[in-house]
């Protein structure tokens, strides 16, 4: 299974500039080892249930709670997918980075072209569309 959930979290409480508390929120989901992305509107991140994206979410509350945010704002929107793994990867998320698409300046994004991939959680081999957790 692959869940796929794209999420974004702040306070509203405390000010104009919240990237101090975001920033938080973003370490504790790099140091949790799932596969994920950032975008400019959220992050994106992939698991194998939906409980371990749920608990994400909670501890991503954990984090702003514990910083004395006293209101929150969240959006959620998830994607459940049986029989399929590492969707991420294979997902072109668009060019904003930079001037060629994530596809054409990065192997590891494209099925047709054999690469190794590795991510915080995973070991790939060759296309994504037929890899398996190793």
């Amino acid at each position: 299974m692959s869940v796929l959930l794209e999420f974004s979290m702040f306070p509203t409480d405390q000010g104009e500039s919240v990237s101090h508390y975001v920033s938080q929120v973003i370490a504790m989901i790099r140091d949790s080892g799932v596969d994920y992305r950032l975008t400019p509107m959220g992050t994106i991140i992939e698991t194998d249930t939906l409980e371990e994206a749920t608990d994400l979410v909670q501890r991503a509350y954990a984090v702003l709670d514990a910083a004395g945010c006293n209101r929150v704002y969240s959006s959620l929107k998830l994607d459940i997918r049986k029989g399929q793994v590492c969707r991420y990867l294979v997902k072109d998320f668009g060019t904003s980075q930079s001037p060629k698409s994530t596809r054409q300046r990065d192997s590891r994004y494209c099925p047709d072209r054999p690469a190794l991939i590795t991510t915080p959680s995973r070991t790939l081999q060759q296309s994504c569309s037929c890899a398996t957790p190793s």
